[in-house]
């Protein structure tokens, strides 16, 4: 098996972790306050928000979001679809693996890929525009940007396996 072929299969199944990962926890955005003596920190993610405290009774407490506007909706499901066209793909190359002769596999591999990769970035820039119009004195914390990661990451294992079809080399007429 070509050696740039498995990176970019290994890349895809790392974008498509930091991608689940990114999407299941709250550390989208942050923020800090200090409320009579007592600092409170908020962090917001696409499903539920939590709030950790000094207070030695309840430190950590979380909660589901509930009424959330229809951009933060959509970015949701952007985030769901990027991870199912990830997952599609390290699926297709690892399939691709087991059966280099089929082309198909490698290109629906490389399609999906990138197709997740600039579904995943374009959430975060829907999440990005829109958070910052709220004025919010939010900031963006490590999910936003591990999100983002794993978008660009995406497009590399695709550009990845399409080196690795070049490097097969070429058939003769």
């Amino acid at each position: 098996m070509n050696k740039v072929l498995a990176v970019g299969i290994l890349c895809c199944l790392g974008a498509t972790v930091v991608s689940i990962i990114s999407t299941s926890i709250p550390p989208w955005l942050y923020l800090e306050e200090t409320i009579y003596g007592q600092t409170i920190t908020v962090y917001a993610g696409l499903w539920k928000t939590c709030v950790k405290s000094d207070s030695t009774a309840n430190p950590y407490v979380c909660a589901n979001l509930e009424n959330v506007p229809d951009w933060w909706k959509s970015v949701q499901a952007l985030m769901i679809l990027g991870i199912l066209f990830l997952a599609l793909s390290t699926f297709l190359g690892c399939l691709y693996c087991k059966d280099d002769s089929k082309q198909s596999l490698l290109h629906g591999a490389m399609f999906t890929s990138v197709l997740g990769g600039i579904v995943l970035i374009v959430a975060v820039i829907v999440f990005g525009v829109k958070e910052n119009k709220s004025s919010s004195q939010f900031q963006f914390h490590a999910c936003f940007y591990l999100a983002l990661v794993s978008g660009a990451d995406a497009i590399v294992a695709a550009a990845l396996m399409a080196i690795s079809k070049r490097r097969g080399g070429y058939i003769s007429i």
